[in-house]
């Protein structure tokens, strides 16, 4: 018999492990594919796209019901026709009716000044002793002249004067200001080399359904205060922060900020010198809360839980997922957090209810979840980001490193029981760099096209990095999660603890901060582009996750060349599409 510590020979015909099954796959391709469709012809009606929707469906029906009939392979395939089709349309209907199209008056519209009020939706976070405030918000009261403003959703900026509240999730303010229009015939590839950031903002702002900006407000009130639930949110934000801020006062003043972006997601704590730092480096999707910040939160509150006795399982995974959608709340509810919380909660719910457990189908469900309840998050960069990522991980990772474990196992021919504890200690770190390795060279690969497209910049230094950082990160975020536990208690000793736990953590951000400015100062290690066009990164990351869907094993492992297949497609992208700035 095999001893359990063993790995697999080189030539073992075991078949890798594999992410696992996810049906719902045939609902997420028709709804990518119908969202995309109705951005692209937004101009279609709601009601002729259900109309065209329920005819493949009903024929699906009929097709799948005689059992019989189904298993044939010509009537197989009209199912599988049918119900793309019908996935297609119905998901191109749900997004033309949360997602309306603009009346053709308001691109005639010359910018004026108007009184609006606004129920506050999203809170950009702002700088550091910045008084300039930027947020989205759903207009309740528009002004007679435009009384089909009512409903539709407005960015707003400008400058606080002393006195005035912040702009809070949930609130409803009075501005009057300069209302502009956003014009959606603008192309992104007609736009200047100096106004291209501003042009890629617009464009985001239309994909979130935002039509008109507010901007240089001279009269702003609080008509209603939050709710009781968002200003609670927003006080334990700060209690968080002020427990992260006791630390050592050296270590604090330099690295406090960086630390407290990587714990709270405030990536407005980073000054531009540092933001443009570990953006070239490659490792600024450090400071997005993301699987990472879940799995020790959750691995935390597991173990204290199971030190409280005859605690039954099925508790204690209530009181953690309250915990962990508490923090993805507490932390603004980012795309990536919220990601990595579903997925969190499909999990457990696989466990309640006794059904096999998956972590591609616990990604499929949680991205259908968040597609259904709003079509613009398709189009957030932090969306698009943290789901390729986790994709690429469940569908090339794992082979990936399945088959580096198979071939660069340190002596193989060695038994476990003969092996020396040095030996065994060795084997431990050697398995944790390839998992690091094929980790980062898989979000490297599915990363690269879009941090191309949105922010310009193509680092090959984060693959060495994140060797580095990621085991430094786990440290920094465990002493941060223990920070913030024991400063939930003001008294001692846990105000104690949490001061150490905060050392702890600050000097791991002062290793980190020291790692990424030495790899910032070596050159050739990033490379600055622009992509033409403009969407060609979002194609490309497409194309590697559709090889890699495609490449992936499943009987038997798969052969070396495999594994080149995506940088092939990202080189041909690179070729055809990159221009250096």
């Amino acid at each position: 018999m095999k001893p359990p510590d063993a790995l697999p020979e080189p030539d073992s015909p075991s078949r890798p492990p594999a992410a696992g099954r996810a049906p719902l796959l045939w609902i997420v391709l028709p709804l990518l594919a119908g969202y995309i469709c109705g951005d692209l012809w937004p101009a279609v009606s709601p009601k002729i796209l259900l109309a065209l929707g329920l005819a493949p469906l009903a024929l699906f029906v009929a097709v799948r019901a005689p059992a019989q009939a189904f298993h044939q392979r010509g009537n197989f395939r009209a199912w599988v026709g049918c119900f793309l089709l019908a996935g297609l349309l119905l998901a191109w209907a749900w997004h033309d009716a949360r997602v309306p199209i603009p009346p053709a008056l308001w691109s005639r519209l010359p910018p004026r000044e108007a009184t609006l009020t606004l129920r506050v939706t999203y809170v950009y976070a702002p700088r550091p002793d910045d008084l300039t405030r930027a947020a989205l918000g759903r207009v309740v009261v528009a002004p007679e002249v435009l009384p089909e403003l009512r409903g539709v959703q407005v960015y707003f900026r400008g400058q606080l004067r002393p006195g005035e509240p912040p702009p809070v999730r949930g609130a409803t303010f009075q501005l009057t200001g300069l209302l502009a229009y956003i014009d959606p015939a603008f192309s992104l590839k007609n736009a200047a080399p100096a106004t291209a950031a501003g042009a890629r903002f617009n464009a985001y702002l239309r994909h979130q359904g935002v039509w008109f900006t507010l901007k240089r407000w001279h009269l702003y009130r609080e008509a209603a205060p939050p709710p009781a639930l968002q200003t609670w949110l927003v006080a334990q934000n700060e209690r968080l922060e002020r427990s992260l801020r006791r630390g050592p006062a050296v270590l604090e003043n330099s690295f406090g900020d960086i630390y407290i972006a990587m714990l709270l997601g405030k990536t407005t704590l980073l000054d531009d010198t540092q933001r443009e730092a570990f953006t070239l480096t490659g490792v600024m999707h450090l400071f997005a809360i993301s699987g990472l910040h879940v799995a020790i939160m959750a691995g935390a509150l597991w173990w204290c839980l199971r030190r409280v006795p005859r605690l039954p399982p099925l508790a204690g995974d209530a009181v953690t997922l309250a915990f962990l959608w508490l923090y993805t709340e507490i932390t603004g509810g980012s795309p990536s957090a919220r990601r990595a919380a579903l997925m969190f909660t499909f999990y457990v719910a696989a466990r309640w209810l006794q059904r096999p457990r998956a972590s591609l189908a616990a990604w499929v469900a949680a991205s259908v979840v968040t597609l259904a309840l709003d079509p613009t998050a398709l189009w957030s960069p932090g969306f698009q980001l943290s789901y390729c990522v986790v994709l690429g991980l469940l569908l090339y990772a794992l082979p990936l490193l399945h088959w580096a474990r198979a071939r660069f196992t340190l002596w193989r021919d060695l038994p476990a029981s003969g092996r020396a504890p040095w030996q065994k200690c060795t084997l431990w770190l050697w398995d944790k760099v390839l998992a690091s390795a094929a980790i980062s060279w898989t979000a490297l690969l599915c990363s690269t096209p879009l941090t191309a497209e949105y922010f310009g910049v193509v680092s090959a230094s984060g693959l060495l990095l994140n060797l580095l950082l990621v085991p430094l990160v786990s440290v920094v975020l465990c002493a941060g999660v223990a920070a913030m536990l024991f400063g939930l208690v003001p008294w001692p000793p846990f105000t104690w603890l949490s001061w150490c736990a905060n050392a702890i953590g600050l000097a791991g951000t002062a290793i980190m901060d020291g790692l990424v400015g030495v790899a910032g100062e070596i050159p050739g290690l990033h490379l600055r582009l622009q992509l033409e066009p403009y969407w060609s990164g979002q194609v490309a990351a497409v194309a590697v996750l559709v090889v890699m869907l495609a490449a992936r094993p499943r009987a038997r492992a798969p052969r070396p060349w495999v594994f080149l297949l995506p940088l092939v497609v990202l080189a041909v992208f690179g070729v055809l599409t990159a221009r250096p700035v």
